[in-house]
């Protein structure tokens, strides 16, 4: 015989069955709308790779000439030469049209690395150490949580370095008239992997809304006025993707920003 307490108890442990799977269809949708962004970002990503690759082998004869023969004209010139001030705005606009060529290269190249078992904290102390002057420079006040026993992971030291190098300057140039910067590590997991996370924090401008879903998009840049090319974010997200890793931005227009990157042990 069945009794009231007998069907109750089955209706609550229906009730659990059908919550639990919610939850798990939920999960399994979630993780297919990252994996489906990131194949989208990917294939937009190879695309770009492949003309900005042609572009910038294309720009880079023609710059190296202008340079050269702007500095042997500077050279043979007088300090008060009327035409100075010209010829330093020719070889100052050269070398910055350079720079877009080489990160053209940096993004196009994005897929070779060299791996290996090393520590993310030595990297993160690496960048402290190249950015010191900037950061101290520009009025930002920096704080490092680094854990101690933080594990290694497999990665190319350099190209995660560029990572935090990209993530540290935007942060700075968020921050114009000075503020907080703070750099974490810790370990951590993702649908059961274990790994490792850094999270770039800075009490900047912060992102507009409508701009947070595109930050990541080659040549999409809010700094054009500045000199943004808008290959920053797209190159960071190719070296963290292409190492099996994410990355998250959370932000509040106003108040600030978060990037987090998380890397897998294996």
């Amino acid at each position: 015989m069945i009794t009231s307490a007998d069907q109750y108890q089955r209706l609550q442990a229906t009730i659990q069955q059908l919550q639990e799977t919610e939850m798990e269809l939920n999960a399994r949708m979630e993780a297919q709308r990252l994996a489906e962004n990131r194949l989208v970002q990917a294939a937009k990503l190879a695309a770009v790779g492949e003309m900005a690759a042609g572009i910038a082998h294309e720009l880079n004869n023609p710059l190296t000439s202008v340079s050269g023969f702007a500095e042997l004209v500077l050279d043979s010139m007088s300090e008060d030469d009327e035409s100075r001030p010209d010829m330093e705005l020719i070889m100052r606009e050269a070398r910055r049209a350079r720079d877009v060529v080489r990160r053209l290269l940096d993004f196009s190249r994005q897929t070779e690395s060299m791996r290996a078992s090393a520590s993310l904290n030595k990297v993160v102390e690496d960048v402290f150490t190249l950015s010191r002057h900037l950061i101290h420079t520009s009025g930002v006040e920096l704080t490092m949580e680094l854990q101690e026993d933080l594990p290694w992971v497999q990665m190319d030291e350099n190209q995660i370095k560029q990572v935090l190098l990209n993530l540290v300057h935007n942060a700075l140039q968020a921050m114009p008239e000075g503020g907080e910067l703070e750099i974490k590590t810790f370990a951590s997991s993702r649908v059961g992997r274990p790994g490792v996370t850094v999270s770039v924090r800075d009490t900047g401008v912060g992102i507009p809304y409508e701009n947070q879903t595109r930050i990541f998009e080659p040549f999409f840049t809010t700094r054009s006025d500045r000199g943004g090319t808008g290959l920053g974010l797209s190159v960071t997200y190719g070296i963290v993707t292409d190492h099996h890793g994410e990355i998250e931005l959370i932000s509040q227009p106003g108040e600030g920003s978060i990037f987090t990157v998380w890397l897998p042990q294996s």
